[in-house]
């Protein structure tokens, strides 16, 4: 493709393996349907120099499930005021540089996993990603999102960090209702609101800088591990543990952050 496509004459496009970008463009329009039905989770691939642009202002779908590629080349996804992306079922596995636009919807439905993998992805004014009983996954990339964002796909659901750089702004942030993991990248959360993790918190080789305070409530736990020095607590902050936590391994640097304990701290590991 080398030229400006426009499908709002196409009730539904189907693909069943990938589309090749480079410089290509392709407009989902208001009215235009795209299904991505592909067995693998890079279905949107470029296998030539350059970047492939896709603009959903209509629906954007995957549905079929399937085992993420070990690879994958993603063109810049656009998620146009009034485009809608649903993540009906497997993984969906993001690597572009992608924008989200005021007005634009994404959801994940059960049983269904979310993947930032790359990229610089920019959620701009009230661009919602919504969803109950999916998983999310921050892998690499940056994400980036707004005071008026509606993430609340975080309160309801599991999610980790593993890699690159999480910005969470988005002021309708509140309390995590599922287990949180924070293994790896760099999490910035500043929506200023007060967080608990009420299924617990898990914390490895994680830059974790919060100027919201944060609370692990009675019957949850902290658990720390990693390599030596290599996960950081920092933040104005105040992080408040009323349930057991562990620290084992290499532990974690305390950095510019207030930890008020009311439970019990066992040190584990070689080092203790």
């Amino acid at each position: 493709m080398n030229h400006t496509p426009a499908d709002a004459a196409l009730a539904s496009f189907e693909i069943d393996d990938t589309l090749t970008g480079g410089t290509a463009v392709f407009n989902n329009q208001a009215s235009g349907v795209f299904n991505i039905n592909a067995a693998l989770d890079n279905s949107f691939a470029y296998y030539t120099t350059g970047v492939g642009t896709f603009n959903n202002y209509g629906q954007l779908n995957k549905n079929l499930n399937g085992a993420p590629a070990s690879i994958g080349f993603v063109p810049v996804l656009n998620n146009q005021p009034g485009g809608s992306i649903n993540l009906n079922s497997g993984t969906l596995m993001l690597f572009g540089s992608n924008t989200y636009s005021a007005g634009s919807t994404f959801s994940a439905a059960s049983g269904s996993t979310l993947q930032f993998a790359g990229g610089t992805q920019t959620f701009n004014g009230n661009a919602s990603v919504t969803g109950t009983g999916a998983t999310v996954l921050f892998s690499g990339g940056t994400i980036n999102t707004a005071a008026a964002n509606d993430f609340s796909i975080l309160n309801n659901n599991a999610w980790s960090v593993t890699g690159g750089t999480v910005n969470l702004s988005a002021g309708n942030l509140t309390n995590f209702a599922s287990p949180v993991s924070l293994t790896g990248g760099t999490l910035n959360l500043n929506t200023g609101n007060a967080h608990s993790f009420n299924a617990g918190l898990t914390f490895g080789n994680n830059d974790f800088n919060a100027t919201d305070n944060l609370t692990v409530p009675l019957g949850q736990t902290l658990a720390i591990s990693g390599a030596a020095g290599a996960g950081t607590l920092r933040g104005s902050g105040s992080l408040n543990t009323v349930g057991p936590s562990t620290v084992s391994t290499g532990g974690v640097w305390l950095t510019t952050k207030t930890w008020n304990n009311d439970g019990a701290i066992t040190f584990t590991g070689s080092n203790a």
